[in-house]
């Protein structure tokens, strides 16, 4: 059962912080949802480790699609003590128009965080991430990068966080360009639910991103 298995790679896990790593991942394969964690550490109350696996569970996420992406998240949450961000959640215009899908994004301040490894700098992926962030600039979304060099230095990764965060715009929800509500006709998944429920041609379809990403 990969219930079984991920709860023993959780409770013995280096950390709170690698726990949620694993079960990001699990998630992102649909092997485990957060919520079958939690109903199974609730049958293991007495095993050893059980504290951790629970707050790895807390701070775990169902659409991480890279550990670094689910790294950037626990920075963000427990390190800049920043509110719980949504990751990989498409944005559109307000005519409904994808912008784009940061690996991050800050509802409430505006802000979208993108994690750039090493393929990211070259040629033209690195050009397309120029042209990303001028579009989530452009309807009023601030945006920081995170790259590969930076993950050794979390003090640096506060510190470009929150530097784009002072200078988000916090617009109410109704003045803002943008929104991470899908028109009608959009496919959502987010969940692990969600993406359990597509048909084979939908999984094909929508799912593309874990075979390129």
């Amino acid at each position: 059962m990969p219930v079984c298995a991920l709860s023993f790679v959780m409770r013995y896990a280096d950390g709170a912080r690698a726990a949620a790593r694993a079960l990001a991942m699990a998630a992102a394969a649909d092997l485990v949802s957060i919520e079958e964690m939690r109903d199974y550490h609730d049958l293991l109350k007495h095993f050893t480790g059980i504290p951790q696996g629970r707050e790895g569970v807390d701070l775990g996420e169902e659409n991480a699609w890279s550990p670094r992406e689910m790294d950037m998240s626990l920075v963000w949450q427990l390190d800049a003590r920043f509110p719980r961000p949504l990751l990989n959640r498409p944005v559109f215009d307000r005519s409904g128009r994808r912008i784009g899908t940061p690996d991050l994004i800050d509802v409430e301040a505006g802000v979208v965080g993108q994690y750039d490894g090493r393929l990211h700098l070259a040629g033209a992926q690195h050009a397309h991430d120029l042209r990303q962030e001028d579009d989530y600039r452009r309807v009023g979304l601030e945006c920081f990068t995170i790259v590969a060099e930076d993950t050794t230095q979390t003090w640096r990764m506060v510190e470009r966080m929150r530097a784009a965060r002072a200078r988000a715009r916090f617009e109410p929800a109704d003045r803002r360009a943008w929104t991470v509500d899908p028109p009608r006709w959009w496919v959502p998944t987010h969940t692990v639910e969600l993406r359990r429920a597509l048909s084979p041609a939908q999984r094909e379809r929508f799912l593309r991103y874990r075979r390129t990403g």
